[in-house]
């Protein structure tokens, strides 16, 4: 397991530990370039995902969890 710094901020504790779980990656060099090359603005990417109609993800993401024990 990575060694954490005590004198880290609190993101950059988390990011370590996730990181280190093998939780967290950087976008590959292809998704950074797709990322580049996007046009898409704030307000389009709503826009679609609002057409999109269904359960909002964090509703399918609960179910599937299904109940706390």
């Amino acid at each position: 397991m990575a060694k954490i710094t005590p004198s880290l901020s609190k993101h950059e504790r988390v990011t370590d530990v996730l990181r280190a779980a093998g939780l967290l990656a950087e976008p590959s060099a292809e998704m950074q370039k797709l990322a580049a090359e996007s046009t898409l603005t704030l307000e389009e990417a709503c826009a679609i995902l609002d057409r999109a109609g269904g359960k909002p993800l964090s509703e399918v993401i609960l179910e599937m969890r299904g109940p706390k024990v």
